[in-house]
């Protein structure tokens, strides 16, 4: 039967490729900075820093939009594009002489990588049949490690061959990924004329996202470039903006037209609270990866060789767990896995806590690998359960909306994270002060792990795909990618 098989391994390469390039940029210069700003004679990070932040909110700006004309269009086609666009921004990234055109072809790039995060979601989930959440499991695995490889494999490459290399390593890549893409993934096949693009819906997200961003991004004091606007009259802004949008989408469902968002989906528990516990868990856990080395160097003056090795348990962790923790789901649904995952988040953030007081190395690691654990468990049942009841038409949005959700998260987790220890380090010192956010951090996890548990989100269920979804503007059934 076509649902018993696997999705081919050739596309899931393919597909796995294209996630983690995309991924990965959006922290492979993080230490690439001090490099840019001395080849481009400037002496301030904020000079240099809008090369990272416009690739994540540009992503997240249009990620729903992409997604939703991915549906239309053909998913196979736009992302084979994703490789193009991306590909093409990185060898020209590569080669600029100017900080703001660097800048703006980071927006380019980010069409690229929107397009691959996004769309890659939705291939792995439309054509794995009812071994989706092994597949998801494998997909979590390629996520978590694009963000733990990409400090390292950027501190190496600008060490040996300078910033450039860091976009040049993106080309063959890219090129390759599109070689595979092009031959293992199915033929697009639209049923239907593609629906006019909600083109007011997908500007009040952008708008919003942009606030939003600006808001939690920005050092206190800082206002909006030619508006003058402070961060908490921009965050409010941002809140209004997604209310409007809220609004907005009901019309355009009224009127019968094709929404960027759907309100239907959004206001089940599956898919709606499955997005906001995805944005609060990825915030929470991104913001301990990059408080854990900054504490540790400030804290216990730990030297660069040993913070390195503190995330090896993450990665162990996450490897052991994801795949299983997927396939489970497919049995068992996501509900108890989840909130595991949650509580185990907790028990790390509470041992770390007890370690700005006493540091000793097997606690330490112990907790980082609580944390890899935590990851292993609740990611791919949380992706499985909210695009287990998602329409096969509507799979690249959904998907493009859970890579925003989880990209948005990390931009406020990691921002409002960085900004209370700075706060409660200045007046209490590095330890006191870790000890503090990751005691908040613990409480985090546990109402996250209540709202996993209480919203008892259906068992994940492939065949749910078939009953629910309508016309199919992109098919091919599982058995076009079945297992190899």
């Amino acid at each position: 039967m076509a649902g018993d098989l696997t999705i081919r391994k050739s596309a899931f390469a393919a597909i796995a490729v294209g996630v983690f390039l995309a991924q990965l940029d959006g922290t492979v210069m993080n230490v690439a900075l001090p490099a840019l700003s001395r080849a481009f004679h400037q002496t301030h990070l904020s000079a240099v820093q809008p090369v990272i932040t416009v690739y994540l909110t540009a992503g997240v700006m249009l990620l729903p939009l992409l997604g939703r004309i991915s549906d239309s269009l053909g998913r196979k086609r736009l992302f084979v594009a994703g490789f193009a666009i991306f590909g093409l921004a990185s060898a020209l990234c590569a080669m600029v002489d100017s900080l703001p055109l660097l800048v703006s072809l980071r927006f380019a790039q980010a069409i690229g990588g929107a397009l691959l995060s996004g769309t890659g979601l939705a291939l792995v989930a439309a054509y794995s049949g009812n071994t989706r959440g092994r597949s998801l499991g494998r997909l979590a695995i390629v996520f978590a490690l694009s963000g733990l490889l990409g400090p390292p494999v950027g501190g190496g490459l600008v060490a040996l061959f300078g910033w450039p290399s860091v976009f040049w390593l993106n080309v063959p890549v890219s090129l390759l990924g599109m070689a595979v893409a092009i031959r293992a993934l199915p033929p697009d096949r639209r049923a239907v004329a593609p629906p006019r693009p909600d083109l007011g819906g997908a500007a009040l997200f952008a708008a919003a996202t942009a606030l939003l961003s600006f808001g939690v991004v920005q050092p206190a004091g800082a206002s909006l470039p030619g508006l003058g606007l402070g961060r908490p009259i921009a965050i409010a802004l941002s809140l209004l903006g997604y209310f409007a949008l809220v609004v907005w989408e009901r019309r355009v469902e009224v009127a019968g037209d094709e929404p960027l968002l759907s309100i239907g989906l959004l206001r089940s528990g599956a898919y709606g609270i499955g997005l906001l516990i995805a944005f609060f868990s990825n915030g929470v856990t991104i913001a301990l990866f990059v408080l854990v080395p900054f504490w540790l160097a400030h804290g216990w003056q730990v030297g660069n060789g040993a913070l390195g090795l503190v995330f090896l348990p993450v990665g162990l962790g996450l490897g052991a767990l994801s795949p299983v923790a997927g396939t489970k789901s497919d049995v068992l649904g996501p509900r108890l896995l989840t909130t595991a995952g949650m509580v185990v988040g907790a028990l790390c953030a509470l041992m770390l806590a007890w370690q700005a007081t006493w540091l000793v190395w097997p606690a330490v690691m112990l907790g980082m690998l609580c944390l890899g654990i935590s990851s292993g468990l609740f990611s791919a049942p949380n992706t499985n359960a909210i695009l287990s009841g998602v329409p096969e038409s509507s799979l690249a949005v959904a998907g493009s909306m859970l890579s925003a959700a989880r990209t948005l998260g990390v931009i406020v987790g990691v921002s409002m994270g960085g900004a209370g220890y700075d706060a409660l380090r200045a007046d209490q010192g590095p330890n006191v002060a870790a000890r503090l956010v990751f005691v908040a951090a613990a409480a985090c996890y546990v109402g996250i792990a209540v709202l996993c548990w209480a919203v008892r989100p259906a068992p994940a269920n492939v065949r749910a795909l078939t009953r629910h979804s309508g016309p199919a503007q992109v098919t091919g059934s599982p058995a076009d990618m079945g297992g190899a």
